[in-house]
Formats: structure tokens, sequence, C-alpha cells
């Protein structure tokens, strides 16, 4: 469950009242003509001119603007913007989630490594689930997509027992649960998910024969964007999904 601050709550409830207050406005503006003080009427008509207003810049705004997708060159470009949404997103939620798919984390888990255990080791860190899954690393057709594949994905199973490990105390402390899931099938997709709403999506490329992922450009998708954001998003939580093919028993989970 989300958190709200108390502004964020007064401005939804503006948003959801002013239409309704408009149209008091305009009940009491035409009303107040016949009683007396002018002043009562006056003033009604100043508050349903500012009201409509606002619901005309708002009018304004979305015909003369054009939302655009925040795109990345690279998982590193997107780096820094990923931290920042990660940090708004968790100091947010009471219960954040995280879902990471993965080729074999090249990038993904170099930056979480060093992501989470600053967050961990924060003074009021969340109580985090944290889902990972990449290619399975004895997958016999892993190497012909790329011969390094499976070096990288025991090393990053590895490194993320080996976080675990390490931070074992405050894990537990914190009620943190890690997950990691292997699969086996040619990777088209990869990204993180924060909660339901966000997520950073890149997608996989054939150089050479050679497949590859995390040197490719990466967008940013959010619900109910104009950019297919929310169908984005589900198609990522399907394909997340059916990535969960073997879990992984590492650290916490042995």
């Amino acid at each position: 469950m989300n958190k709200q601050t108390f502004a964020t709550k007064v401005r939804m409830l503006y948003e959801k009242a002013r239409m309704p207050l408009a149209y008091m406005l305009v009940i009491a503006a035409v009303g107040l003509r016949f009683i007396p003080g002018k002043e009562y009427a006056f003033g009604a008509l100043i508050a349903l001119c500012l009201v409509m207003l606002s619901i005309l810049f708002e009018i304004h705004k979305s015909v003369t603007s054009k939302e655009s997708p925040r795109c990345f060159t690279s998982f590193t470009t997107a780096t820094i913007s990923i931290q920042q949404a990660l940090d708004s997103y968790i100091q947010n939620t009471r219960n954040p989630s995280i879902r990471v798919l993965g080729i074999v984390l090249y990038h993904q888990w170099q930056m979480l490594d060093t992501y989470l255990s600053h967050t961990l080791l924060s003074p009021n860190p969340p109580q985090l689930n944290l889902q990972i899954a990449l290619l399975y690393p004895d997958w016999s057709e892993s190497a012909q997509l790329n011969k390094v594949f499976p070096v990288y994905a025991n090393s990053n199973i590895a490194s993320i027992e080996g976080f675990i490990n390490q931070h074992k105390e405050r894990v537990v402390k914190q009620g943190w649960n890690i997950e990691v899931w292997t699969y086996r099938y040619t990777p088209h997709w990869f990204g993180i998910l924060a909660g339901e709403n966000l997520l950073f999506l890149g997608r996989s490329f054939w150089d050479n024969g050679v497949l590859r992922g995390g040197s490719n450009g990466m967008e940013m998708l959010v619900t109910g964007d104009d950019f297919l954001g929310s169908q984005k998003i589900e198609e990522f939580q399907g394909w997340f999904q059916q990535c969960q093919q073997q879990k992984v028993e590492i650290g916490m989970n042995k």
C-alpha cells in the first residue's frame, strides 16, 4: 500500500471535487443574486472563475503539450534514473516489491548490489521483496547465444548469494525476501519493475550472431502513460512469471 503525503491527499481530493464545486459555485452565484448582500454573489463568482481557470489551463496543457517517453541509450545511461526512481518508489511504499528480469544480470546486478547495500544500511530500510530471474547457467543452449553467458550467470548468482551472506543479519531483521529464479529460453526482454506501475524495459539484440542486451536502449514506462505503458507492464509481468521456472536455493532459501 502506497504512503501518501498530506499534500498529495489534498490534491487528489481537489481533483475529484472541483467539478462538483464548480457547479455548486454556479448555483450559489445565481441564487445569491436574490439575497441581499451582493458581496456574497461576487465572492462566489470569483471562486468559480478560479476553479474554471485551473480547468482551462489543464485543457490547454493536454492539447498543446505532448508527453515523451523517457528513453536511454543503454543500461549504463539509465542507471542514475533507475536508482532515483527506485528511491522514490521505496520511500513512498510500505512494502515495496521489485522484480528484475535479466539475461545474465551483467549490468543489473552490478547496479543493484551497490544500491541494495546502501538501502539496507540506511537508517530506516524498508521490508523489501526482491525477485530476480536470469538464464539457467547450465542450459545447453546458453553458450550458443553468447559464449560468456554461462560464466556471467554463475558469477552473478554467486554474487547474489554473497550479498545475502554478507548482510544476512540485517536482511533477516528487516524481513527482506530475496528469490532467484532461472529460465531456459532465448531472452528478448530485460528490465526492472518497481511495484506494479513503473518499468525500465530493454530488449536483447543480435550482433553478428551473438546475443546482447545491456548495451541496447531502454525506456521508462509508467501505468497510464500515452505509450502503452500499462500494456507493456502487463506483458512484462507475464514474461517474468513464465521465467520463474526453477528456483535457485541460495543464502536464506537454503
